[in-house]
């Protein structure tokens, strides 16, 4: 791992100021609040989530095989667990379903590290899926390391979270790969500090990739 000095850290800051649940925000910290606790709008939305499952246990589109990962994350992030029948038909489909694309790959190994040992054995299948299909630049794209497209900031930063979920003695990426994405990451950065998509382009950026970016970063000079 390698130290990397941001070019721009009021830029950054600001991002992340903007971003996080807590920044600035216009409202007047006096308007009216509503009297649900945070407790009170989980439950609420664990509610919602739950009601858009489908009968297969799947919350899954026509275009997109990652929802079902990323509900199973939010809910037992949320506090669920593998004893609901819910939670466990979701995991099932997750278990029998190929999935191809990096996201959805990132998002299901994360779930397996979130329930324990006894899926690691899976965990540690997405996770050298997601090594293998890493380019050489040490970014990712939507279809893996065969897809000729260039790689983008938010498939890299779904494949470093699933490396960054997976227990410290599992196998999760080598020196030389966090080196490469450090380099890249490097070349891309826009001169105002932010980052756009990909690199390359150069005049479109917004906040999410610009996070999105940094939090590799932290990753890669842990």
């Amino acid at each position: 791992k390698m130290a990397f000095q941001y070019r721009n850290r009021d830029l950054t800051l600001a991002a992340i100021k903007a971003k996080a649940p807590g920044g600035a925000s216009s409202r007047s910290p006096t308007a009216a609040r509503t009297t649900l606790t945070t407790a009170d709008l989980i439950v609420k939305l664990k509610d919602v989530i739950f009601k858009m499952q489908k009968a297969n246990g799947s919350w899954s589109t026509f275009s997109s095989d990652e929802n079902t990962a990323l509900a199973v994350l939010a809910l037992l992030t949320a506090g669920q667990t593998h004893a609901d029948g819910r939670i466990a038909r979701a995991i099932d489909m997750l278990n029998i379903t190929t999935l191809s694309e990096t996201d959805a790959v990132a998002l299901r190994a994360r779930v397996y590290a979130k329930l324990g040992p006894t899926y690691f054995p899976r965990l540690k299948a997405d996770i050298e899926w997601l090594v293998s299909n890493a380019k050489v630049d040490g970014t990712f794209d939507s279809r893996g390391a065969t897809s000729s497209s260039t790689g983008d900031i938010p498939n890299t930063y779904h494949a470093v979270s699933a490396f960054m979920a997976a227990p410290p003695t599992m196998t999760r990426a080598k020196d030389t790969y966090w080196l490469a994405l450090t380099a890249d990451l490097s070349e891309a950065q826009l001169a105002n500090g932010s980052w756009p998509v990909r690199k390359g382009y150069s005049t479109s950026y917004k906040p999410d990739n610009t996070l999105q970016a940094l939090i590799c970063l932290h990753a890669a000079c842990e």
